[in-house]
């Protein structure tokens, strides 16, 4: 743990009788859900968006010992857009499946896929919306701006009406 017993920005704190809990974190506007066999493409779309601004949560924002499936279930409730990259391990994925139909549920899915994926492989209830390639970022950009989403600094514009 890191000077201060702050791991990552989060207070840990373990009381005598009870499991480690962690402050809640605050909550982001984006989930990005992938397979773990798509690390390597989810990535570079996490990094993308938050250098332009957005607050996004993926899972590789976890803890050792955390509740995974709580704090999904948090990230994905909270979020205001839920972006969903396809591929044939995503598909497979039943964790993907649950998310992209939660936040199908919900009115905040945005799909994407990466490359070379065959579209006709989008699982049932999703193969009717539009699903751009992961790397076409200006595009989930604007999906983005469609549901709401907007980078902070914009977010803090809008609030101030400027």
């Amino acid at each position: 743990m890191p000077p201060g017993g702050k791991p990552n920005g989060r207070t840990a704190a373990r009381s005598l009788e009870g499991p480690l809990t962690f402050a809640p974190r605050p909550p982001a506007d984006i989930v990005v859900s992938y397979s773990r066999h798509d690390r390597a493409i989810a990535e570079p779309l996490v990094a993308y968006l938050r250098a332009q601004g957005f607050n996004v949560w993926w899972d590789r924002e976890l803890y050792s010992g955390e509740d995974l499936h709580d704090a999904i279930v948090a990230a994905l409730d909270a979020a205001k857009a839920v972006v969903v990259i396809w591929s044939d391990a995503a598909v497979a994925s039943m964790w993907v499946r649950d998310e992209a139909r939660r936040a199908a549920r919900k009115n905040k899915l945005i799909t994407a896929h990466v490359p070379s994926f065959d579209l006709d492989k989008i699982p049932l209830g999703f193969g009717e919306r539009r699903c751009d390639n992961v790397e076409d970022r200006d595009q989930i950009v604007r999906a983005l701006a469609w549901f709401g989403v907007l980078p902070q600094a914009q977010q803090a514009e809008a609030a101030l009406g400027t």
